[in-house]
């Protein structure tokens, strides 16, 4: 239950949740092509809804709408450090004419 929602539930609410009477309800979110993490869909503690569905559409929903950023940072990133390891190899074997 700890690692399978990323809302606004602190880390005081899940300490005194302990001997409780806890329904959970979630599923297994592919996130890479070998992994997967657990989803929280709902919780209830004692007939009380904690995290509801609609809890749950906004997180993933959130998440969502960061994912574009993250990837592209993910992508330049990455074609700077290609760029910049071409230029040195290309500096080793043609000397500094390539500055």
């Amino acid at each position: 239950m700890y690692n399978c929602y990323s809302g606004h539930m602190g880390l005081h609410e899940k300490e005194g949740l302990e001997g409780r009477g806890v329904t959970v309800w979630w599923y297994e979110q592919p996130v890479y092509l070998f992994l997967k993490q657990n989803r929280l869909v709902r919780l209830d503690v004692s007939g009380k809804t904690i995290v509801s569905r609609n809890d749950t559409i906004e997180d993933v929903g959130r998440n969502a709408s960061k994912a574009p950023f993250w990837v592209g940072l993910y992508f330049f990133v990455f074609l700077l450090f290609s760029f910049y390891f071409v230029a040195m190899e290309m500096r080793k074997t043609h000397g500094k004419e390539y500055d």
